[in-house]
């Protein structure tokens, strides 16, 4: 007479035991021990002992999918979250600086050098053209420039985008800022270039008219330390011609010059007037000498009636 043996499977130990090999060893067969369903071992006829189930409970195996979806998911989010979170930051700081960036163009437009650089005209500096590339570097810097707020959907695929656009106005604000600049800077030394050239030119032309004044006048002057002024001014002069890059100094010493200069014709003039009354009147009183030493009295003899 065979025997069939009936197993159970024990979650607890994951092991397959003989349903009548519990404790207690009930007399019948329990209907919930019964190898019925799929992934039970089969009875064994030949005794060769428990085996265990065949293949895992699909709800665990779903369960564990799900588990690891979950898991990816949140992580997915949370690295999402925070690259949102550092584009957001980026692009603020980047709007701080293109703010400050568009505040320094502002005070360059509205500085006392920008102020002193409008001012110049076409015929104060040495190239014409810095005065017109000023003004256009200026119009270009009054157009307007849009900062948009640092938004972007928690979805997006290159939230480090919205940094672009702040990047762009930042770039843009510094770009006009210096063209600015280059162009103030190109005007004042064109007008200073101009400026020194002027004051070389009238300087020598001074210092020339003055040697020939200070040689002319040798021996002709009422004071002679007019004429020793005139030559401190002169060597003066010339030092600042050796030296040629004080166009100041230049104007101060064509001005000394001119002082110097009016001082020796004045007293040229004083020497040559003196000069002149003296010799009129030598001549007067020559002329009177001459007169009386040239002059006889007549005496006519007088009779009277006693004689």
């Amino acid at each position: 007479m065979s025997v069939t043996r009936i197993w159970v499977f024990d979650p607890a130990n994951n092991t397959d035991h003989e349903a009548f090999g519990l404790r207690g060893r009930p007399n019948a067969t329990p209907e919930w021990a019964e190898n019925r369903g799929p992934g039970w071992a089969s009875p064994d006829p030949e005794g060769s002992g428990p085996r265990r189930p065949r293949r895992v409970r699909a709800w665990m195996v779903v369960a564990s999918v799900i588990a690891v979806v979950a898991i990816v998911l949140a992580g997915l989010g949370v690295w999402q979250a925070l690259r949102v979170r550092g584009a957001v930051a980026s692009c603020e700081s980047m709007t701080s600086q293109a703010t400050a960036a568009g505040t320094k163009l502002t005070k360059l437009v509205q500085s006392d050098e920008m102020k002193d650089a409008e001012a110049v005209t076409a015929d104060q500096v040495e190239d014409p053209d810095t005065v017109t590339a000023l003004k256009d570097a200026l119009q270009d810097a009054d157009g307007t420039e849009r900062i948009d707020a640092c938004t972007v959907e928690w979805y997006a695929l290159h939230p480090d985008r919205i940094i672009e656009l702040p990047a762009h106005t930042k770039e843009r604000f510094e770009s006009k800022r210096e063209a600015v600049a280059k162009a103030v800077d190109a005007v004042v030394a064109s007008r200073d270039a101009k400026t020194l050239a002027d004051a070389t030119s009238a300087l020598k032309a001074k210092t020339d008219q003055a040697s020939t004044l200070l040689k002319d006048s040798d021996g002709k002057v009422q004071d002679n330390a007019t004429r020793d002024a005139l030559g401190k001014a002169i060597d003066e002069a010339r030092k600042l011609l050796d030296a040629g890059d004080d166009a100041k100094a230049m104007n101060d010493a064509s001005a000394a010059l001119d002082q110097a200069t009016a001082a020796v014709n004045d007293s040229v003039k004083a020497k040559s007037d003196a000069d002149m009354k003296a010799a009129a009147e030598a001549a007067a009183a020559q002329a009177a000498q001459q007169a009386q030493q040239s002059y006889t009295p007549t005496y006519t003899p007088s009779y009277s009636d006693g004689r």
